[in-house]
């Protein structure tokens, strides 16, 4: 039963068992053709994970940079908006103490008033 499903599996699929022969002959042939292969393919690795560790630590240094840019822009910003917020509540002030000084001499602006236009 077994055997029969074994011929069965070779009169279906022959080229699996085919292409593992030729791999094994092939690797017996070549086989130092295969390790200066595997040594060139390993190489490449290592020069890819150097290339990637490159990229990456530009890529962190570039991030530094512009998060750098962007804490001092913040801090220029905030600053000009307290001078800004100070020079408003100072200029309110000066409105504030004007409007009470004009408040007391209202009447007296009302008497200048009515004796230069006349009633």
């Amino acid at each position: 039963m077994t055997l029969s499903k074994l011929w069965l599996f070779l009169k279906h699929y022959w080229y699996i068992p085919l292409v593992l022969v030729l791999l094994l002959c092939a690797f017996v042939v070549y086989r130092s053709k295969i390790s200066s292969l595997l040594s060139i393919i390993t190489s490449a690795r290592e020069e890819h994970r150097k290339s990637l560790k490159k990229l990456s630590a530009a890529a962190a240094k570039k991030v530094k940079t512009e998060r750098n840019a962007t804490d001092k822009h913040i801090e220029e910003m905030t600053s000009i908006e307290l001078k800004k917020q100070k020079e408003v509540g100072e200029v309110l002030t000066k409105i504030e103490k004007r409007e009470a000084d004009l408040e007391g001499d209202i009447n007296e602006i009302a008497r200048q008033l009515q004796k230069e236009f006349g009633d």
